[in-house]
């Protein structure tokens, strides 16, 4: 197990610089550190932390030489595979330590570490005799195989053809088939996810999401979400820096009972399909608190719960239980104490949600009667109903969400003048003298 404290990375950028000055490539210090050290290192954080120490000076330039040969022996994964260059590294620590051992000067560039190498020979010019012919490919004995291409012949118009093929875009079948990452992490995007809390919900590495996040804008326009607004990306940097753990693993607080209860619940949730890309409920969700002056709870995985809470009412509302049966079976299996903890939020939605659907067609039903009034009366005064205005103090909103079906029993009232109708347009603000009417004669 890697040392959780300041010495693990002391020891991790010693032995990163000590072979990264020996002149060996990000592949061959990642597998050097972790024989020497036990400390796994990414090759891609090998090159990071590489390139910053060279920039600072710490860290020798590797000569032309030395780039050549790195492109001519490990670079090309296809032909130099990990087997084969872990091989490699493990002969040269072993003639290193002996060296040290003895006494003897040690190699300072790469050119010095040929002769350690078992692979010193270039793979291409290997004689066909020491592999085996498989298909379209020569295997060797150490896991290395070679794509011959004899026997093969195309044309220069097949060449062409080709090309012009792979210049087209991938159909959005081959696209989806061969995305592995991307389908998940893209719906805990749209909900603004860090990719931390990405990674802990789906299960992928931090790496792995934030390249699947930057590869946004090259992807085609369906499958892809749109840039950032401003209010969007300084929520962001505010939540990356509330949750941003200190880099020393040892002065990190290790996460509480409700957060590991919070975060299953999170993978069951999003591992039932139940987080899609329809962002209705969660936009509802973000309005109902907003509208409220309430706030949200910090954690991710809580609104990701919340979310699924709306939807399930919203469901149970209109008969079918099913989802919030499975959100409460879910829950009293993680623990039903922590489960609880979030009834004053649930009650809250309950109630927010029911009492804007029974208002809504409280308002509805008067407004539609108040307008038949009219239209058989002709009499003004019956529009200033004492009722709708009542309801209109409690919810300001309510005109602006209600104009289009508002418009509709407007436009279906018979006997109402023309221009009576067309006071009432189908989006957008009206003001109290056109949903009165006052404005009618």
């Amino acid at each position: 197990m890697q040392p959780r404290s300041g010495e693990f990375y002391i020891v991790r950028l010693a032995a990163i610089k000590k072979f990264a000055n020996m002149g060996l490539s990000g592949r061959e210090i990642s597998f050097a550190v972790e024989i020497e050290t036990g400390i796994r290192v990414d090759p891609h954080d090998v090159a990071r932390l590489v390139f910053a120490a060279r920039k600072r000076g710490t860290l020798r330039w590797l000569t032309k030489e030395e780039k050549k040969d790195i492109a001519k022996t490990t670079a090309n994964p296809w032909y130099h595979i990990d087997e084969v260059i872990r091989k490699d590294v493990e002969a040269i620590i072993s003639n290193i330590t002996a060296l040290q051992r003895e006494g003897k000067p040690l190699p300072n560039d790469r050119l010095a570490l040929v002769e350690f190498r078992p692979s010193k020979k270039n793979p291409l010019l290997r004689e066909e005799e020491e592999g085996v012919l498989v298909g379209n490919k020569r295997v060797f004995s150490d896991g290395r195989h070679l794509p011959t291409f004899k026997g093969l012949h195309v044309t220069e118009r097949q060449r062409q053809g080709l090309i012009e093929r792979n210049k087209l875009p991938r159909p959005r079948e081959q696209v989806i088939k061969q995305s592995t990452v991307w389908p998940k992490v893209k719906p805990l995007r749209e909900r603004l996810g860090l990719p931390g809390e990405i990674a802990e919900i789906t299960g992928f590495t931090k790496q792995q999401v934030r390249t699947a996040i930057s590869w946004n804008r090259f992807r085609p326009e369906w499958n892809r979400i749109p840039p950032l607004t401003s209010e969007q990306v300084a929520e962001l940097m505010s939540k990356s820096g509330k949750t941003k753990k200190p880099r020393n693993p040892e002065d990190r607080e290790l996460p509480t009972q409700d957060e590991k209860n919070s975060l299953e619940f999170a993978r069951i949730v999003f591992d039932s399909g139940w987080i899609t890309e329809d962002l209705k409920d969660w936009r509802k969700l973000n309005f109902l608190y907003n509208e409220s002056k309430r706030d949200l709870p910090e954690s991710f995985a809580k609104r990701l719960r919340l979310e699924v809470f709306l939807r399930a009412q919203l469901n149970a509302d209109n008969g079918n239980k099913e989802l919030m049966n499975k959100y409460v079976e879910y829950g009293l299996e993680i623990d039903e104490n922590w489960f609880n903890e979030l009834a004053a939020e649930e009650e809250f939605i309950t109630r927010i949600v029911r009492g804007k659907e029974d208002r809504d067609r409280l308002f509805l039903d008067l407004f539609a009667r108040v307008r038949r009034e009219f239209a058989r009366t002709g009499d003004i005064r019956s529009l200033n109903n004492s009722e709708l205005t009542s309801i209109m103090k409690q919810d300001p909103t309510i005109k602006t969400r209600l104009a289009p079906e508002m418009a509709k029993i407007v436009q279906a009232t018979p006997g109402i003048k023309k221009e009576t109708s067309a006071i009432c347009p189908p989006n957008g603000e009206m003001s109290m003298a056109d949903i009165m009417g006052w404005d009618s004669r």
